[in-house]
C-alpha cells in the first residue's frame, strides 16, 4: 500500500488586507505497493521504477525544511514530482529534484 507523508503544511489567509499562500507538500511513497498481489488479478503488478513522489514540491526560500524532512524520512531520491500549478511556492524546488520525472496540469487556453 502506498503511504503518504505530510512533509509541509500549507495555508491560505489574509492578513492586514495581504494574502499570504504556502503550499502543502506531500510525499507518496510506493516502496512497499509494488510488491502487493491483488486480488482482481491474482499476481504481482510490474515493479515500477518509481518509487518516491512529491506532489507540489515548496517554495525556494523553503528548501532547507524540505529537504530535512525528507532526510527525517530516509529519502535520498525523489522519482517523480506533480505539480498542481506553476505558482512559485509549488515549483520552486524543482531543482532540488533533476532526475526526477515532472508532470503538469495542462492548462486550458
Amino acid at each position: 500500500m502506498a503511504e503518504v507523508t505530510l512533509i509541509q503544511e500549507g495555508y491560505a489567509r489574509e492578513i492586514n488586507s495581504v494574502f499570504h499562500a504556502r503550499c502543502t507538500v506531500c510525499l507518496i511513497s510506493l516502496r512497499n505497493a509494488v510488491n502487493e498481489t491483488f486480488e482482481f488479478e491474482k499476481q504481482k503488478p510490474e515493479i515500477s521504477p518509481v518509487q518516491n513522489v512529491l506532489f507540489d514540491c515548496g517554495a525556494a526560500h523553503e528548501r532547507d525544511t524540505i529537504t530535512e524532512k525528507l532526510s527525517e524520512k530516509n529519502i535520498s531520491a525523489i522519482d517523480a514530482v506533480f505539480c498542481s500549478h506553476g505558482h512559485s511556492d509549488h515549483v520552486g524546488n524543482l531543482n532540488l529534484f533533476p532526475s526526477a520525472l515532472v508532470y503538469f496540469r495542462q492548462t486550458s487556453k
